[in-house]
């Protein structure tokens, strides 16, 4: 493992240290225990006040990274050990905006010293831990907790197999090991159907099945309108029924045979005729995910697009995730500072204004009242 010094990890954008806290807040209590086993500390939020000029493109961090909390080697002295306080995760970066200063906000497993706001910080980016416990998560989710329909289907079917039909893909046919497995693989089968225990018959059921979430009279509308997608040929309009029938639909084909763009129309009429959200279009290639955000764009669809930033199609900028969270919080800034300004405005000329109508006014019914 090649170690780095301290000012090398701070200039390639991995560390910060020096970091003032400015404030501490939205302590949250800790639960008894979590599903995982885990005992939980709770948390709690510190804002740190990042160098002047501070280059963002240029910190390996971003909103929801891990990372490492612990004390700032500019004020331990030599000999002394640094106090690490704990793990958590990035909640806000704050560019500098007028008399502000740039902040890094981060919630913190456990509470803060009592003396933070006393001290500096250093935080390092971490591994991240937050996927690792969500994953497993969802693993202990599948098995103690009622399955909905896909989840079953998720562990009724068999799985595996990918590798094993990616290397006959690019081997041009399966080879002998492939052959002896596969014969294996057919004896077990054999073997499963004469117990009664037929997985693929099992798997097939389950997927076949009404998906629900939406009322007859959309899916009928939804399935007439599926004749009028004249762009499509007849397969890809049957895969596009398939998908509005069906728990779940598998569409093969070589490449250049119209899966993506029949991705979409499946998701725009999710969408738009059935009126199905949140909906969630995953893959193994940024490429794959970009071209079937772009087809959505174009087909009018509202979609956002989540992932690292830097492998994202730069025409995809303004429906990132991180894009879109900047533009509403920005937005809310300026409507927070345009109720200020206002009200300033309303303090100073505002009240004086009225005082001269009213006199005016008492002044106007005096003279009525005389004449």
């Amino acid at each position: 493992t090649q170690r780095f010094p301290a000012g090398e990890l701070q200039r390639l954008g991995w560390s910060l240290d020096g970091l003032p806290c400015t404030g501490v807040f939205g302590r949250r209590d800790p639960k008894k225990v979590t599903m995982i086993g885990w005992e939980d500390a709770g948390s709690e939020m510190g804002a740190l006040c990042l160098p002047p000029n501070t280059n963002f493109d240029r910190l390996k961090f971003k909103r929801g990274d891990s990372v490492t909390i612990s004390e700032s080697r500019q004020q331990v002295r030599r000999g002394e050990q640094l106090e690490k306080i704990g793990e958590g995760f990035i909640a806000d970066l704050r560019p500098s905006r007028g008399r502000e200063e740039a902040q890094l906000v981060i919630r913190l497993r456990g509470c803060w010293p009592d003396d933070a706001m006393a001290r500096r910080w250093r935080i390092d980016k971490g591994a991240n831990s937050t996927l690792y416990e969500r994953q497993l998560q969802a693993m202990l989710n599948l098995v103690t907790k009622e399955r909905p329909r896909v989840s079953e289907l998720l562990i009724t079917a068999k799985v595996g197999l990918a590798d094993s039909w990616s290397k006959q893909w690019r081997q041009g046919g399966p080879s002998e090991e492939d052959k002896k497995a596969a014969a294996i693989a057919a004896e077990k089968a054999a073997a499963a159907a004469e117990k009664g225990e037929n997985v693929n018959r099992a798997a097939a059921k389950l997927a076949k099945l009404y998906p629900g979430g939406t009322d007859s009279d959309k899916l009928d509308r939804a399935l007439e309108e599926v004749k009028t997608l004249t762009h499509l040929n007849t397969s890809q309009r049957d895969a596009v029924k398939s998908a509005l029938k069906q728990t779940c639909t598998i569409i093969q084909g070589p490449p250049g045979t119209g899966k993506t763009h029949v991705s979409v129309q499946i998701m725009k009429m999710w969408s738009k005729t059935l009126d199905l959200s949140p909906l969630l279009a995953t893959s193994d290639s940024n490429v794959a995910v970009d071209n079937i955000a772009m087809g959505l764009r174009a087909e009018g669809v509202k979609a956002v697009r989540v992932g690292r930033p830097d492998k994202i199609n730069r025409i995809l900028e303004e429906i990132t995730l991180e894009c879109l969270l900047e533009k509403e919080k920005t937005e809310l800034q300026d409507r927070k500072f345009e109720a200020r300004f206002r009200s300033r405005s309303r303090s100073k000329s505002g009240s004086p204004d009225v005082k001269r109508d009213g006199a005016a006014g008492a002044a106007g019914a005096a003279t009525v009242d005389q004449g």
